[in-house]
C-alpha cells in the first residue's frame, strides 16, 4: 500500500497522515481523502486526464527537506525521510537502504503503467516518456513504433539497459518473409522473402505435382521419392524452420537497432523538435501496403517459377 504522508489531497488541502483513508483515481492516481473523494463524485485533476499523464507526489515545503529526501530503490521517486513506504510504487524505503540506485534518474510513471515483463527477477521500474535508451527518450520510440508500442517499448528498455537481443516475436517468427515489411525494415523483408523462396522450392514441387485446390501446376516427371529429392526436401525445411526462429527470437532487436539509427539521423538533421517528431511518426510505423505488395510479388514469383519449371521440363 502506497504512503502519501506529506502530500496534500487536491480537494481540501490538508496533508494525508498516516490512519486517513485515501482512495486513488484509477485512471491519473490521484490521492484524496475517502470523504472528499465521494464529496467530489470524481476526480477533479483535469490537467493530469488531459495529458494522460500520472500523478506524481508534490511534497508541502514544510513536511521535509528535500535535501534529506529518500529516494525509492525501485522507482528513484522522493520521499519524506521519516517514511516507510515508497509514496510512488510502495517500496519499503530502509530495506537495503545502501544497494545501488540505477534507476533514480530515470523518473517513474511511462504511460500510467508499470514495464515489470522488461525486467529481470521480477523487478518493477517504471519510465516516463522522457526516461533514456541508448540516448534516446522512450517517448521517441514510442512515436516510432506506432501500433502495439508497449510490448515493443518493454523489449527496447531490456535490450538497453539491460543487454541481452532475444524477444520473442510472434508475427517475425510465422511469416518473416512478411513481418520485415510490415514494420518498413525493406531491405531484411526483400532478404528473408528472398530466402524463403529459394528454400521453398522443394516443397513447391511437391506441391505443383500433387495439385492444388485441384489444379496441377507443375507437369514435370521430378522424382520426388528419390533420395537426393528428399535430402534437399529435408534440408531446406530445416533451414526454413531455422529461418523462423532466428526471425522470431531476434527480429525485434533488429527492429530496435533500425529505430535506433533512423530516430539519431532524424534528430542530428532536424532541429525543430515538431517537426523531428512529425518525420520520426513518419519514418516508423507500419505499412499493410508494403505487405500487400510483397504478398502479390511473392505469388508472382512463385507462379512465375512453375512456369519457367513447367517450360524447362515439358
Amino acid at each position: 500500500m502506497a504512503n502519501f504522508n506529506g502530500t496534500k489531497c487536491i480537494s481540501c488541502g490538508e496533508l494525508f497522515k498516516d490512519n486517513d483513508d485515501v482512495v486513488v483515481c484509477p485512471e491519473c492516481g490521484t490521492p484524496y481523502h475517502r470523504e472528499c473523494y465521494n464529496k467530489e463524485g470524481q476526480c477533479i485533476n483535469t490537467v493530469l486526464h488531459q495529458s494522460g499523464e500520472s500523478w506524481k507526489p508534490e511534497y508541502d515545503s514544510d513536511s521535509f527537506d528535500s535535501t534529506e529526501a529518500v529516494k525509492c530503490i525501485r522507482c528513484g521517486s522522493e520521499n519524506p525521510p521519516e517514511g516507510l513506504f515508497c509514496n510512488k510504487c510502495g517500496m519499503p524505503l530502509h530495506d537495503n537502504a545502501n544497494a545501488s540506485r540505477p534507476f533514480n534518474n530515470m523518473g517513474a510513471g511511462f504511460g500510467g503503467q508499470t514495464q515489470g515483463g522488461a525486467f529481470p527477477f521480477g523487478n518493477q521500474m517504471v519510465f516516463d516518456k522522457e526516461s533514456e535508451i541508448d540516448g534516446i527518450k522512450i517517448d521517441d520510440y514510442v512515436k516510432y513504433t506506432g501500433k502495439n508500442s508497449m510490448g515493443l517499448i518493454s523489449s527496447f528498455i531490456k535490450f538497453g539497459k539491460f543487454g541481452g537481443k532475444i524477444a520473442i516475436n510472434i508475427g517475425a517468427l510465422v511469416f518473416p518473409e512478411f513481418y520485415f515489411f510490415y514494420r518498413k525494415m525493406y531491405k531484411l523483408g526483400v532478404l528473408f522473402m528472398t530466402l524463403t523462396l529459394l528454400f521453398s522450392i522443394p516443397s513447391m514441387i511437391v506441391l505443383g505435382q500433387s495439385g492444388m485446390m485441384n489444379m496441377t501446376l507443375l507437369n514435370t516427371n521430378f522424382d520426388v521419392q528419390s533420395n537426393s529429392f528428399t535430402t534437399l526436401y529435408s534440408l531446406s525445411s530445416y533451414m526454413m524452420m531455422g529461418i523462423r526462429f532466428l526471425c522470431g527470437f531476434f527480429g525485434t532487436y533488429w527492429y530496435f537497432l533500425t529505430a535506433k539509427s533512423d530516430i539519431r539521423k532524424i534528430r542530428s538533421t532536424v532541429t525543430d523538435d515538431y517537426e523531428a517528431g512529425v518525420q520520426i511518426v513518419a519514418k516508423g510505423g507500419t505499412s499493410m501496403t508494403a505487405v500487400i505488395v510483397a504478398v502479390t510479388v511473392y505469388c508472382v514469383v512463385t507462379l512465375l517459377g512453375f512456369y519457367l519449371l513447367n517450360l524447362k521440363f515439358a
